[in-house]
């Protein structure tokens, strides 16, 4: 997949209607097609709280704290919609940064992960 293209440092991609890069759905609807309905809809579509704010992200796209990875609601639905997500799947956002195998991260004894807090 190509990288967003740049002037002066900035990306100069294709903007949605809230003013984000359309980058993020559109490598979810290359990779799984496309669905009936919005990502608000989705199983895989969560909101959370972080410190003072909420947030909404796309379990197959990736779970951060960043922004980047913020998703809408009103998102045409990829075609993960009405499925689960593949084991050992490799998260959309570690395939846009070229990462093509599932490493799991080492966790200290007791840690938990964003996902064991989401489900």
């Amino acid at each position: 997949m190509a990288s967003v293209p740049r002037v002066g440092g900035r990306i100069a991609g294709k903007l949605d209607d809230y003013g984000m890069i359309a980058k993020k759905i559109d490598a979810m609807h290359n990779m799984y097609g496309t669905a009936e309905g919005i990502c608000g809809d989705c199983p895989h579509f969560v909101r959370f709280r972080y410190h003072d704010r909420v947030l909404l992200k796309c379990r197959a796209y990736g779970l951060t704290h960043s922004e980047a990875t913020d998703w809408r609601v009103k998102y045409a639905a990829c075609g993960l919609k009405d499925l689960s997500i593949p084991d050992m799947d490799i998260p959309m956002i570690d395939r846009l940064r070229g990462k093509r195998e599932y490493i799991p991260e080492p966790q200290c004894d007791g840690q938990i992960s964003i996902y064991d807090f989401l489900s």
